[in-house]
Order: C-alpha cells, then structure tokens, then sequence
C-alpha cells in the first residue's frame, strides 16, 4: 500500500491484506481513523489518521517554517498539490495569548 507516504518508515513493510481498521470516529469538524497491521518483523503496529477542516485564524498567517531556526512548528501533507514535488509542509505554530485577568 501507500501507508508509507505518510507514516514513512515506521510503515515499512506493512502488509495491506493483514490489515484491520481499528476505529473510525467523524466527528463535525474531522475524522480519526486508526487501523493496524503487522509490518516488517512480525510485530503488530496501529496508525493513526487524523483528517481536519482548516479554519481560518484571528488574523494569523501561516508563515513557513525554516529547518535551519528551532521553531514548535505543524507539519501536515497537502493532498491537494497533486503537481509539487514536495507535499509536504511545515508551518510555524502561533498563539493567541490572552490574560485570564487583564487587570493582571
């Protein structure tokens, strides 16, 4: 199969005929599939999907992360860039962060 696109080596050798769904949960905004199979060694792995809608944020941008700095970064595999080389993509987190007590 193609699990290894996106769990990478962890699904080497993953047989797709031996392999079970495990759960489903749809929920309003995503959906969490997990399913398990034996890979390379004989020993029994569960993955995990987790399939979201992007909202938009309070006015953040998404600004792409550089490798070279440390950053707490999200990385995600756009499924829509049927073209690119490279689907994968790494973006800086950002928080909103507010005083409980603006007082304080």
């Amino acid at each position: 199969g193609k699990a290894g696109n996106f769990f990478g080596g962890s699904a080497r050798g993953l047989n797709p005929q031996l392999t079970t769904v495990a759960s489903i949960k749809a929920f309003p905004r995503n959906v969490e599939i997990e399913f398990e199979g034996p890979v390379a060694g004989g020993t029994m792995k569960k993955f995990h999907y987790s399939i979201s809608l992007i909202t938009g944020s309070r006015g953040f941008k998404p600004r792409v992360a550089d490798q070279r700095v440390g950053y707490f970064v999200t990385t995600y595999t756009d499924l829509g860039q049927y073209d690119a080389d490279e689907k994968s993509r790494r973006l800086i987190n950002r928080w909103h962060i507010e005083k409980a007590d603006p007082k304080l």
